[in-house]
């Protein structure tokens, strides 16, 4: 996936389109898009962050390096990064979700959490005393709004003051043996919870920092096993912040306009697969945005 300045241009299409490299092996699957190099090229020539997208793994002081391999998961539970909160930092695994715009933790004891926030533990964080309730299409919580010092050890060398909600109660929400404790929502401010003034993480992180303002993500799953254990269903991938890391994927970056600045929405009219059209209705492809 990728961001680039304003518009976030190139989102999700990366992801969908390209052949990535996963253990070395090519996957995914190509839906004819646009490949406008001329007006990337455009892109990179004229901005800060699209600029930073190509070329050699340093940009703005980032090891890209670093991040590869940063996700793990299982199949059908998500990818997540391992991220700290507060002073001293408390490590914590967050499912990255680019359909949600909140960063929230648990805070609270969970029977299918190991660990959760301690807000009290830290010297940095800061209470807004405010409430904040945030439903999904599987599962709800509602929490504390607050701000703590955030970093990502495999990501940028870098630490911002970010909104956090600190989860208090939840439904359905965490699962158990996903060995994820929380959610960096990657989408617009938009749909944040519980209104667009509470600016998401990426949003900070760019603010604060030198970092470019794109990431880009590779998601390699192990696929389906009958026998369901650690080993054989867990997943892996790569969160890139702050760029593209061109030995993660071969051939071109395809893309296409966001539709509108909220979910990371596009307009899809044809899908082919291995050559043959699957010729459905327009709003099959469209709906939900998301």
């Amino acid at each position: 996936m990728l961001l680039c300045p304003s518009d976030r241009l190139m989102l999700w299409v990366w992801a969908l389109t390209q052949g990535l490299m996963c253990d070395g092996h090519l996957s995914g699957i190509r839906v004819p898009l646009r490949n406008d190099m001329e007006a990337y090229d455009h892109k990179r020539r004229t901005s800060r962050s699209a600029a930073a997208a190509d070329g050699p793994d340093h940009r703005h002081g980032i090891n890209f390096m670093e991040m590869i391999d940063n996700l793990r998961g299982k199949s059908g539970q998500g990818y997540y990064v391992e991220m700290t909160i507060g002073t001293p930092p408390q490590k914590l695994n967050i499912l990255v979700d680019t359909g949600s715009s909140n960063f929230a933790v648990g805070a609270a004891t969970h029977a299918f959490l190991k660990r959760y926030y301690h807000r009290d533990l830290s010297s940095t964080y800061r209470d807004l005393r405010k409430s904040v309730y945030v439903p999904y299409t599987q599962g709800k919580w509602e929490g504390e709004l607050g701000t703590d010092i955030v970093s990502v050890p495999h990501g940028p060398n870098v630490s911002v003051r970010a909104n956090i909600a600190a989860i208090t109660q939840s439904d359905k929400f965490f699962i158990n043996g996903s060995n994820w404790e929380g959610i960096l929502g990657l989408a617009y401010a938009e749909i944040a919870r519980p209104d667009d003034s509470l600016e998401p993480f990426f949003d900070s992180l760019v603010r604060q920092t030198q970092v470019p303002n794109i990431f880009s993500l590779q998601l390699c799953g192990a696929g389906f096993s009958l026998n369901d254990t650690e080993s054989a269903s867990s997943v892996g991938g790569s969160m890139i912040i702050g760029g593209i890391d061109s030995s993660l994927y071969l051939g071109s970056i395809w893309f296409t306009p966001i539709r509108k600045e909220w979910y990371y929405e596009v307009i899809i009219v044809k899908i082919e697969i291995n050559g043959q059209d699957l010729k459905m209705d327009c709003k099959e492809y469209n709906y939900d945005k998301s």
